[in-house]
């Protein structure tokens, strides 16, 4: 089961609902800095944004499905305790008020811990238990009542998980409503109905996923030289603590650029951003899938290269240095399995200022 201990305010998981969801931007500069082998599953904007952030020990994904089940099943309770008539409940409203209210219950107890196959495990139950309570409704009025449940569940899905996984949710849930309708012999009477809410399903999951997709540019990227910035990095290392749970020690390379304000001064601000973009090109054209590059700072980088040894990172430099014409100086450290990515960094920043303080060649 993928724990969320340790993760603050993103979830990167291939195979899961994603908190951050790294790389779904149509953005190809977005995507170059991302990378991953499954970056094409992701992308980020829930960094700062209010439901991204954990309450407690509930992730974003989790208190919000929290609220939505707990909501449902207590409607649904609500209309067990107090009916509207003298009938008994019947069996599809019983069974999604205990449905949901016990998916609230384990979300509660699971918190961190929850898997992302039970979120979506959750979305297509809340379907299907919605397709069945239409069904179910006595009246015409019910199919309306029950269809703002799908626009709260088309925007859950286009908020936290990958527009491929909201569309894919949007067409189920747009087929089951056809098809209860098909069912009931209410089609011709309210195919507007249908028209109308899944117009609207539709747009939310088109514009909030892109929304969302392009907040992430905006929050990760660093948009002078297309790689990570803090917060990117930030967000690539809590989606992969101790660099992905790997079982080999990765290494951590900090690079600085030497006398740059110099050459800010000498040829101007321009020349100096195009130096940084070059830079930045040249290290994302030599760096595997895996592997993570941010800018840090005005004229620092940062390479994080899983399940690699120094000697390896020490090619990779070599190659680096070959490919570029602006000298710069490095430090690099091994960065173990479970190790603190301040204590790496230390080190790392240790060397890159001894390598600064040698004398260069003119």
């Amino acid at each position: 089961m993928t724990d969320l201990r340790g993760w603050r305010r993103v979830w990167q998981v291939s195979d899961r609902i994603v908190f951050v969801n790294l790389g779904s931007s149509t953005d190809s500069s977005y995507r170059r800095a991302v990378g991953g082998r499954n970056s094409g599953n992701f992308n980020v904007a829930h960094i700062a944004s209010p439901l991204g952030m954990r309450i407690g020990r509930y992730p974003g994904p989790v208190w919000t499905l929290i609220v939505f089940t707990a909501l449902a099943g207590g409607n649904m309770l609500f209309a067990i305790l107090f009916p509207g008539n003298n009938k008994p409940p019947s069996l599809a409203t019983t069974t999604t008020s205990v449905i949901m209210l016990g998916a609230a219950f384990l979300l509660l107890l699971l918190a961190y811990r929850t898997p992302g196959w039970l979120l979506h495990l959750v979305i297509v139950v809340s379907i299907g238990l919605n397709a069945w309570d239409i069904y179910d409704s006595l009246t015409t009025l019910g199919p309306a009542v029950f269809a703002y449940s799908y626009v709260l569940i088309c925007m859950y899905a286009a908020y936290w998980t990958s527009r491929r996984y909201a569309l894919m949710y949007f067409a189920m849930i747009a087929v089951s409503f056809l098809a209860v309708l098909y069912v009931r012999g209410d089609l011709p009477v309210l195919l507007v109905l249908w028209l109308v809410s899944m117009s609207i399903c539709g747009a939310i999951v088109l514009l909030l996923s892109y929304i969302v997709n392009h907040l992430g540019t905006l929050a990760t990227v660093d948009p002078l030289t297309g790689v990570l910035n803090r917060i990117g990095l930030s967000a690539r290392l809590d989606g992969k603590p101790a660099l992905g749970g790997a079982s080999q020690s990765g290494v951590m390379v900090v690079i600085d650029l030497d006398d740059f304000k110099s050459i800010n001064d000498t040829h101007g601000h321009l020349y100096g951003d195009q130096v940084l973009r070059d830079f930045g090109a040249v290290i994302q054209a030599n760096l595997r899938a895996d592997d993570i590059v941010a800018r840090t700072g005005g004229d620092e980088f940062m390479l994080i290269l899983p399940a690699t040894t120094l000697n390896d990172a020490h090619g990779l430099l070599a190659r680096l240095r070959t490919q570029t014409t602006t000298r710069w100086s490095f430090g690099l450290a091994t960065w173990p399995v479970g190790a603190d990515f301040d204590a790496v960094m230390a080190r790392a920043d240790q060397q890159m200022y001894e390598d600064k303080s040698r004398p260069r060649d003119l």
